[in-house]
């Protein structure tokens, strides 16, 4: 709605007015889509226990934006859950045994 007022100035205004206002309409837009898409698919990634993939698009989003604190918050997060993930030990393919056997109903 601010580029379509930028661009409907009056004709007796300058035109650099109408080239100011509109250059920074289209680069705050432009950078609401940047932050929105990468926080966007950060939190969906998440969703997905994909959590370096997200960690990588949060990374990148700051690269854009490195002083938005909702996104440093969520990689905080995402940084988080992987810490948490690697110190938590899984059993090895060795280490595993077979499930117990199921009892036999006695009659």
């Amino acid at each position: 709605m601010a580029a379509s007022i930028a661009v409907q100035r009056p004709p007796w205004e300058a035109q650099v007015y109408m080239r100011e206002e509109l250059s920074t309409v289209l680069s705050n837009r432009s950078a609401a889509f940047v932050e929105s898409g990468h926080f966007r698919k950060a939190r969906a990634l998440m969703k997905l226990d994909r959590y370096q993939e997200a960690k990588e698009a949060m990374q990148l989003g700051l690269s854009f934006e490195p002083n938005n604190q909702e996104m440093i918050q969520l990689l905080a997060d995402i940084e988080s859950v992987l810490k948490t993930k690697h110190t938590i030990k899984y059993p090895s393919s060795s280490e595993k045994t077979a499930p117990a056997p199921l009892p036999i109903p006695v009659s």
